[in-house]
């Protein structure tokens, strides 16, 4: 993903918009003689409100910038209002970029003169509210000019005071929550029930690339917010790539701790159990599952509502039912417990979750297109500035907006992924070019990404991938980082540790640090490694492998494709008895091998 956006690169985003409605509108009125007089007025107010809002954008940018804090929930009234005339007057004029000169005459304005007027009203009304923020001296001034009275005076810090620690494990999800997206599951009457009735349960699924972890993180920012010393909230990120996040014990036990943060109380009910497991004179325990979850229900007790939210159940992989069913216990076992799932719609899960007596309600999660474009407009701005993205037609930023909200499908990984590969176009030709032909999913823009790695680092690609792949016990993030900044001799010690001596040859592994490319490849696939992409990956980097095999003992070789290939002897064979022919006459590449021909 990219970096997190600020509200200052919110307010951005509303810049690239007011651009491109702006550019519409002149070519209208340029191509159609005697256009009303409200058109030309509404498209001198959009370049003041532009003019505005990147003034705006600069001021709350160099506050950003001196550190000065600010709160990433706060709701931005006046800018969402503009934001939403805007995109409404974008969508109905997007077919200006495309129509020549000679059927501009023939359209018909998509307004009638009184709404034309209501627009222009209301542009102005949110235009004079910026300009008051302008006179701001500080990131808290212009905030108290654009909240309303209730957020101005609410607070978290002594909620963030007592749930420091596991605070941070959230930290990154609202970073990269966008200041206002998101906001359609604010608006819920689903999801206000759940804010609002203890004991009320909700499980909010989606596919991959959806946000469901960013959701998570505004969800936890609602609940937190209403925090005092009768509603307490938990939370836990289950990850697929840390075992840890996975067990059961794992969760119930941060869980409990967070509630004993908030509680002397439930602190002492903690304590206690700690004291079992732990007597002076004895052997030490392990915490039990079932008696977690007796103190969990226990301390729910204590408050008038206890909010648990609970993202990545699909990502316990082994350990899901085992971890719905405890949670599921803890839900039914105490009426002031409001819980909350997210999660991909698998069936282990959804046959827990769709049980009546469970009552979980469920809501689809998916990128809605104002989120979208939301985003999209943001980053265009973000990158503009920062030389990421450049062009030359000014229409083009229209065109890249339109297509990018048109082809997401609700994933806004796939929105970042295609404007990275925007970011490499040479010219307004090649960026059509791309737009023209998107990739139509994830798995194939991770395919497109590897297929433009040059040839001379396509074999530390092959080596990154199977590290990821296939390492066993599996490498998680903090040790991949760790063994890139070691030296070779280092790094070689690292890897015998962690990787099998028959799985990957330590010499051929201990370069996995020379090329930037390792790190290219796990900061775009580290999010989301599906099986089907890493087998397509296999597939393209073999022949990259048979390059290279003569850095391999055959015994070696023999071992680490059995582990590739699995119990299949005849496949396992035919590849050895290539490889062998390959080494004996000393060529290169075999042309044409690949792990297609194996099957």
């Amino acid at each position: 993903m990219a970096d997190p956006l600020s509200i200052s690169a919110s307010i951005a985003g509303l810049v690239t918009l007011a651009d491109v409605v702006f550019l519409r509108l002149t070519k209208y009125i340029k191509s159609v003689k005697n256009a009303e007089k409200e058109i030309d007025d509404l498209r001198k107010e959009v370049n003041l409100l532009g003019g505005a809002v990147n003034m705006l954008s600069r001021l709350a940018s160099g506050h950003e910038m001196e550190d000065e804090p600010f709160n990433r929930d706060f709701r931005m009234y006046h800018i969402e209002g503009c934001a939403f005339i805007l995109n409404e007057i974008s969508q109905k004029t997007k077919k200006y970029d495309t129509s020549p000169k000679g059927k501009l005459l023939k359209l018909m304005w998509p307004y009638t003169s009184l709404k034309t007027k209501e627009l222009l009203a209301d542009l102005s009304r949110h235009k004079e509210n910026i300009n008051l923020a302008l006179a701001a001296n500080s990131m808290e001034a212009l905030l108290r000019c654009l909240a309303k009275e209730e957020d101005r005076s609410r607070t978290i810090a002594d909620i963030q005071t007592d749930v420091q620690k596991t605070r941070e494990i959230v930290d990154m999800s609202i970073k990269l929550r966008h200041p206002r997206t998101g906001m359609w599951l604010e608006r819920l009457p689903t999801f206000q029930t759940w804010l609002l009735s203890p004991g009320s349960r909700l499980w909010l699924s989606g596919i991959p690339g959806a946000g469901k972890t960013v959701l998570a993180g505004s969800i936890i920012g609602h609940a937190l917010a209403r925090s005092s010393d009768k509603v307490a909230t938990g939370f836990f990120f289950c990850d697929y790539k840390n075992e840890t996040t996975q067990r059961l014990v794992s969760i119930l036990g941060a869980l409990a701790y967070q509630l004993a943060k908030q509680n002397e109380q439930a602190y002492v009910m903690l304590e206690e159990y700690y004291c079992e497991l732990h007597p002076e004179k004895g052997l030490s325990g392990s915490p039990d599952s079932d008696d977690l979850i007796k103190i969990i229900s226990t301390m729910a007790q204590l408050f008038d509502q206890v909010f648990l939210i609970i993202d990545g159940l699909d990502e316990c992989q082994d350990t899901t039912e085992e971890v719905v069913q405890a949670l599921c216990l803890i839900a039914e076992s105490c009426d002031e417990i409001s819980m909350a799932f997210l999660s991909r719609n698998e069936d282990n899960i959804r046959e827990h979750l769709s049980d009546p007596g469970i009552d979980f309600v469920n809501i689809q999660i998916a990128a809605h297109k104002e989120d979208i474009t939301e985003y999209v407009t943001a980053e265009i701005q973000q990158r503009i500035r920062t030389k990421r993205l450049h062009f030359e037609d000014l229409s083009l930023e229209g065109e890249i907006v339109d297509g990018l909200v048109e082809g997401a499908n609700r994933m806004f990984r796939w929105v970042a992924c295609q404007l990275d590969n925007l970011g490499y176009c040479m010219s307004d030709e090649q960026c059509r070019e791309a737009l023209r032909s998107l990739p139509p999913d994830l798995p194939e823009t991770y395919m497109r990404i590897l297929k433009i790695v040059p040839n001379a680092q396509q074999s530390y690609v092959q080596i990154t991938l199977d590290l990821i792949a296939y390492a066993d016990p599996k490498l998680i993030l903090e040790l991949r980082s760790w063994a890139k900044d070691l030296g070779r001799d280092e790094k070689a010690d690292l890897i015998a540790e962690i990787v099998d001596d028959d799985f990957l040859p330590l010499h051929f592994a201990a370069t996995l640090s020379l090329p930037e490319i390792s790190s290219f490849l796990l900061a775009q696939i580290e999010c989301q490694i599906e099986e089907a992409f890493i087998q397509r990956a296999f597939e393209w980097s073999v022949d990259c492998l048979y390059g290279s095999l003569k850095l391999y003992r055959y015994a070696d070789m023999q071992n680490w494709i059995q582990r590739c290939l699995g119990t299949d002897t005849s496949k396992t064979q035919y590849t050895l008895q290539t490889i062998r022919i390959f080494i004996q006459n000393s060529r290169e590449t075999p042309q044409g091998l690949s792990l297609k021909a194996l099957h």
